[in-house]
């Protein structure tokens, strides 16, 4: 593998040799881990040297080298103060990509074994791995961000500003810019793996939740410090449960490599080796740091002993539970502020709504449409007695208040007062009964009738006097026995309960009989 060192020129030609010397073997200590002999070329003004990894001193040229690194080499100032090492690739999106995971791997390979979870020691055991695994998760950087990696001068306050704002359904590594007058600013760099993602992770540094932000974040607010800047260095989109734990690994070492790389730690606290990672010297830099702790020593919320299979059913499984959790919660919640802040709860409540239909007209009355008829389909809010679906619980809970449900639960029918004592038939209106008593079935049921010696009149209905004696249709309740109607309902129960209504309903009931009796020997042929 090649690698281009690029160097600072000093009136003393020992001074340079010796600053040469150094920075290479800082390099070789640092590639060591790489399984590679790394061949470096030094250039500087315009010279290009070849210089043999076990040789310092006067280089000579080579020839067959290729020439100085152009816009499409990737610079890599590794483990150096003020050089610079050039991998020759030419797509910038995986140069980046394998850049990063080389600080990664240098990072790992150098942090104390004391102080790093286990996990990546058995995980992470190649640098191809980790740099296959961040290709397929999709891994994105933030814009910029191979220039600045490249350039000989530190990163400053200003690239941290430029970052993007985080997106929903993302995983992130993120920069956490602090600033107080007179003072020199401080950033933090953290990570957000929840199933919530990076966005829910940096509401709770907006929302000043203290108790759950890092001790130096807390430290700083309390210091009189303002969060003025949060940005993403990189993300990709939220993976699927089965991929939950080797992702949330490898973010907290890129957590743990752009904390060391950009050197947001602590000064109070010492990190042995790890300002081989630094890209820059500590001093050059404009910001302080104040992560308190290097991510590879922390826990990783996942089960690594599952199958991908295994993972995916305790996530469907955790899902349903935090749902219906959810749901008791918010109901508990609910009926509270209805019980003991009805006024406030109620005005808060119907100002959301209306906000939130103003601002989205279309959508409020498209999900109001598919909820309602997805009730009626599923059968949701069912008054079985009345044999009917209704949109809403609201609906179903003033349908039984009704007098139609309490007389279906009586056994009363009102809503089909017309009745054709014939056929023992009833209807909606009396338009309803004319129609039915013109047609071949009623004409056959009072034939019927009449040859069983019974005294029928046909054509009674259409008198006025016996269409309306003792009987309003305009009435909601009638009883055509006894020819009584009445809007009451109280007194229409009392009326079916007097000695009266039972026996011309007993009579009624046997003359009915004695007509079905009739027409069931004529058809037979008895």
């Amino acid at each position: 593998m090649l690698f281009w060192l690029r160097t600072l020129q000093t009136s003393d030609n020992n001074q340079t040799k010796v600053e040469l010397q150094r920075r290479i073997t800082r390099i070789k200590m640092s590639l060591c881990t790489h399984n590679f002999e790394p061949i470096i070329c030094c250039y500087s003004s315009g010279l290009q040297t070849w210089i043999p990894s076990d040789i310092v001193g006067n280089g000579r040229i080579r020839p067959d080298l290729p020439s100085l690194p152009t816009t499409d080499h990737l610079l890599l100032p590794l483990c150096t103060m003020d050089s610079t090492i050039a991998i020759c690739t030419m797509d910038s999106s995986i140069a980046i990509t394998e850049f990063i995971m080389i600080l990664v791997w240098t990072c790992l390979a150098n942090a104390s074994y004391h102080t790093t979870n286990i996990l990546y020691a058995k995980f992470f055991t190649s640098l191809e791995l980790i740099t296959q695994l961040a290709h397929e998760s999709g891994l994105q950087f933030a814009p910029g961000l191979l220039d600045i990696v490249q350039a000989p001068l530190p990163v400053t306050i200003r690239f941290f500003k430029s970052l993007p704002a985080p997106q929903l359904g993302q995983w992130g590594v993120y920069v956490i810019v602090l600033k107080k007058h007179g003072h020199r600013p401080k950033v933090y760099i953290g990570s957000g793996t929840s199933k919530y993602g990076v966005h829910t992770r940096l509401n709770l540094y907006t929302n000043g939740l203290t108790y759950r932000l890092p001790v130096g974040i807390v430290a700083a607010i309390e210091d009189g410090w303002m969060i003025t800047h949060q940005g993403l260095l990189c993300w990709i989109l939220m993976p699927a449960p089965a991929l939950f734990p080797l992702n949330r690994l490898l973010f907290l070492a890129l957590e743990a490599t752009f904390g060391f790389a950009f050197w947001a730690m602590d000064s109070n606290r010492q990190y042995v080796a790890m300002d081989k990672v630094c890209l820059w010297h500590p001093s050059d830099l404009e910001y302080d740091g104040i992560c308190s702790h290097s991510a590879l020593s922390e826990s990783v919320r996942a089960d690594f002993d599952l199958t991908e299979e295994e993972l995916t059913a305790h996530a469907a499984e955790r899902e349903k539970r935090a749902r219906e959790l959810h749901a008791i919660n918010g109901a508990n919640w609910h009926y509270a502020q209805m019980a003991y802040n009805y006024d406030e709860y109620s005005s808060v409540a119907y100002e959301k709504n209306l906000r939130h239909r103003a601002e989205h007209p279309r959508r409020h009355t498209a999900q109001n449409a598919k909820y309602r008829s997805q009730a009626v389909i599923e059968k949701r809010y069912r008054c079985e007695e009345c044999d009917i679906s209704y949109t809403s619980m609201a609906i179903l809970t003033r349908h039984y208040k009704t007098d139609k449900h309490k007389d279906r639960l009586l056994g009363l029918n009102n809503s089909h007062p017309f009745r054709c004592h014939v056929c023992n038939s009833t209807y909606p209106s009396f338009v309803n009964l004319c129609v039915h008593n013109e047609s071949k079935t009623h004409k056959k049921n009072v034939a019927a009738a009449i040859a069983a010696g019974q005294t029928v009149h046909p054509d009674a209905y259409k008198l006025p006097a016996h269409r309306t004696k003792g009987i309003n249709p305009k009435h909601s309740y009638i009883c055509h026995a006894c020819t009584y109607s009445t809007d009451q309902r109280d007194t229409f129960l009392r009326h079916q309960k007097s000695p009266t209504h039972k026996q011309k309903t007993a009579v009624f009931e046997s003359a009915q009989a004695a007509a079905e009796a009739a027409v069931t020997a004529d058809s037979v042929g008895i």
